[in-house]
């Protein structure tokens, strides 16, 4: 048994064991569900286990099927994303029709269902009852946040596996020892990351503007607590900046897709159909990008207040996470007050899980500046 196109996912050895053991065994379960934060590889491992499931030696990284199957353009595998802020029925029906194929290649068909908690009640219900009813070569792997952001009738059919944030000595390791990173620099983006893999290789890639933006925004926070009400707003009007001036890449996209998807239009009427049904698309994939890069702003506002609690209960450095801002967070530290950085840190875990229901960001962040501007 191979298993070799585990070999490059990092820190989640306890997922990589169970997946391995199943795929030994061959007790192969119709449904799993891979639950985690964003980032910490369970697409990757959705992905792979879906390569070892029609790999002839058991998932061996090398051979055709494997290679296809990683890329996501294997026949006998389909992927589901949200287009946009959420998975709709019709992605869902047009899954229902395209299973009811035989497979192509290989032994089994693989469904991922990408952020699946993002599906809304229509697209739910529909999948409740594939789900209900299993083929025997089929084989779905949803991947969510949480077991909760799911039906429980989803769910209870599923086989759990729970993926955790990448330990930060992990990451540090494979920095240094795969990537040939100093110590040091590998440690700023390890603490950085919070435990996601795929942030900390976004910052090593290349992604430079990642590290800037994090400036920035930290430059911002050092001076609002205190603030006029008029620098809390200014404040508030940045970091919008910052989660929606990063679109010149995808509307590029979106604008070759739309002009090689009406060269193809059979008639005006058709061109018509198509164009709607993409400004459609477009739109929600434009809805999304700004969600993701919402929670990565709240991501960076969270670790400086968490730092700010952690240093006022502990007064130690080795425990913060912007470590290499240590003299700004010790400062801030004596000044702020207990009960307002918690009450802080709630209100940001209550606009995050506000991001995905079109709540107004620019509304959403002045209310959270006038918050930062007690602290």
């Amino acid at each position: 048994m191979g298993a070799m196109v585990f070999d490059d996912i990092v820190g989640q050895d306890q997922a990589l064991d169970f997946l391995k053991k199943v795929l030994k065994s061959e007790q192969i379960s119709h449904a799993y569900l891979f639950v985690g934060p964003e980032g910490v590889g369970r697409r990757k491992t959705a992905l792979a286990l879906a390569a070892a499931l029609n790999c002839a030696k058991g998932g061996c990284g090398h051979c055709s099927r494997c290679r296809r199957t990683i890329r996501g353009v294997y026949p006998d595998l389909k992927l589901i994303q949200p287009e946009g802020n959420f998975i709709t029925i019709e992605q869902i029906r047009e899954l229902q029709g395209s299973i009811k194929l035989r497979s192509y290649e290989g032994h089994r068909k693989v469904i991922i269902i990408d952020e699946a908690g993002s599906m809304n009640a229509e697209a739910s219900n529909a999948l409740l009852k594939t789900l209900e009813e299993p083929q025997d070569e089929e084989v779905f792997i949803l991947i969510a946040a949480s077991v909760e952001e799911l039906l429980p009738t989803i769910s209870s059919r599923c086989q759990v596996v729970p993926f955790r944030r990448v330990p930060r000595e992990a990451i540090i390791r494979e920095m240094v020892d795969r990537r040939g990173i100093d110590q040091s620099q590998a440690d700023k983006i390890a603490r950085i990351s919070g435990g996601t893999y795929s942030r900390a290789l976004e910052m090593l890639e290349g992604e430079g503007w990642r590290l800037e933006r994090r400036e920035e925004i930290l430059s911002l926070l050092k001076k609002i607590s205190g603030s006029p009400v008029e620098e809390a707003f200014s404040v508030a009007g940045a970091l919008l900046s910052q989660a929606v001036g990063d679109q010149d890449n995808l509307l590029e996209v979106q604008k070759e897709e739309m002009e090689e998807s009406l060269e193809v239009a059979m008639s005006p009427r058709h061109g018509a159909f198509i164009r709607n049904k993409l400004r459609k698309r477009h739109a929600r994939q434009l809805s999304r990008k700004r969600s993701l890069e919402i929670n990565d702003i709240l991501d960076i506002i969270s670790s400086w207040y968490r730092d700010l609690l952690v240093y006022q209960l502990t007064a130690q450095d080795s425990f913060l996470i912007n470590r290499d801002h240590r003299n700004e967070i010790r400062d801030m530290a004596r000044r702020a007050r207990i009960e307002r950085l918690t009450n802080v840190l709630k209100e940001i875990g209550k606009i995050r899980r506000m991001v995905g229901f079109y709540v107004n960001p620019g509304a959403a962040f002045e209310y959270l500046c006038l918050l930062l501007r007690e602290v």
